[in-house]
């Protein structure tokens, strides 16, 4: 069973946005406080849509996308630098 190495150091609410990243830089990952579904676009510029999520996304991304978020109270999590 592989485990988090490192523990998150910096946090920052998130606005959904089509048109912006994320403006810490990509996150290592989200917490979800109301589930729904969350739209992330990767460093790649793939877009994914996780459905009915809440706690923690252990996904890192560069912006979760308004679209098609439904959840609420996101919190991107960063890494230590």
């Amino acid at each position: 069973m592989s485990r988090i190495q490192n523990t998150g150091r910096r946090f920052a609410a998130v606005t959904p946005s089509d048109s912006s990243n994320l403006p810490g830089g990509a996150a290592d990952c989200f917490w979800i406080g109301v589930a729904g579904d969350v739209e992330l676009r990767s460093e790649d510029g793939a877009s994914t849509v996780f459905k009915d999520v809440q706690g923690l996304l252990p996904c890192g991304s560069l912006r979760v996308l308004a679209a098609k978020t439904t959840a609420t109270d996101i919190v991107a999590i960063y890494g230590a630098p």
